[in-house]
């Protein structure tokens, strides 16, 4: 008799728990309104279909919302008989909602754009808004996928995409602004500063691949000057007219012939063959100008001030002459 009555306690505790547990999680659930799909280039029955399948998502997505029926809503609406979005507040309050969903299904060309916003009744105002552009009616079903996971996760459309939910319109390669390529050949004299073995002059040229964009050009150069060595390279143009100064930065690496000489060492007395490591990465500062810019075929005059970093720390000079196309 005791262990039946130890039971039923038991029993009674356990439905007690469960009655606050169910209690608690309604209190929890976001109690939200879906307002009828409002749209003047798509037919009553799509929006009806649309706005069902929003609801259905939202329910799969979460058993923490909770949605008042279309037709309570609906029936709500129609009560308060009040215009646009004065009434959301109303409706709101009418059915005890924490949060109101508008939606709007509008044309641009052959595109449709739906555009959502949430509506907050405590704080009054809309807490956030988003829009999906879809290439046909047929891809309203994936739209409402993407709404409704925002719409539960709080998180933006972009945010949310997910296998399975990628409209067509997000498929296709964004434009992106190009400018006008350009290559071009350069020659002239290498003047080495410091710390180089030997100090003459030598030859040198370049073979620069590159773009403008407005009054700034930027690209690749190759080069053979003392060894040969690469870098990427930005200036600005002070014109666009037919003289035009320009100002630029450069950064690339630099492969040295062998830099080992004859040193006098001290510590002997003498002159010992000393090895060094020539190559290294080179920062650049270049100016100079382009003659006949308006034309495809431009001359170019550069006086480029190189420093590398490498075991001797070369700094050096470079004034060339050339044409870009």
């Amino acid at each position: 008799m005791i262990n039946r009555k130890f039971s039923f306690t038991r029993l009674l505790c356990v439905v007690f728990l469960l009655t606050l547990s169910t209690s608690a999680q309604e209190k929890q659930a976001k109690k939200i309104i879906i307002l009828p799909f409002e749209s003047e280039v798509i037919d009553k029955s799509t929006l009806i279909t649309a706005e069902f399948l929003l609801r259905q998502e939202i329910r799969n997505k979460s058993k923490m919302v909770k949605l008042f029926s279309a037709g309570e809503t609906t029936e709500t609406i129609e009560k308060l008989s009040c215009p646009g979005d004065e009434c959301l507040k109303k409706i709101g309050t009418d059915l005890n909602a924490d949060e109101i969903v508008k939606t709007i299904i509008m044309s641009l060309g052959e595109k449709l754009i739906v555009h959502f916003e949430i509506y907050n009744v405590d704080d009054e105002k809309i807490v956030f808004s988003d829009r999906v552009t879809t290439e046909s009616v047929e891809e309203l079903d994936v739209v409402m996928t993407r709404i409704a996971a925002s719409i539960v996760e709080e998180k933006s459309i972009r945010a949310v995409a997910d296998i399975g939910n990628i409209v067509e319109d997000e498929s296709k390669e964004d434009f992106r602004r190009s400018g006008s390529m350009f290559w071009g050949l350069s020659f002239g004299y290498f003047y080495p500063l410091s710390n180089f073995p030997n100090d003459d002059p030598s030859f040198t040229m370049d073979a620069k691949f590159g773009a403008d964009v407005d009054n700034l050009e930027y690209g690749v150069q190759f080069f053979a000057r003392e060894g040969f060595g690469v870098n990427i390279f930005s200036s600005i143009l002070a014109s666009t007219k037919d003289f035009a100064p320009y100002l630029g930065l450069g950064l690339g690496f630099h492969w040295l012939k062998d830099q080992s000489s004859f040193t006098y060492i001290q510590e002997f007395d003498d002159h010992r063959y000393v090895e060094k490591k020539g190559d290294g990465f080179e920062a650049i500062i270049n100016g100079g100008f382009r003659l006949f810019n308006t034309y495809k075929f431009r001359l170019t005059v550069n006086l480029a001030f190189s420093h590398t970093f490498n075991e001797m720390d070369n700094n050096s000079f470079t004034l060339t002459i050339g044409f870009l196309r």
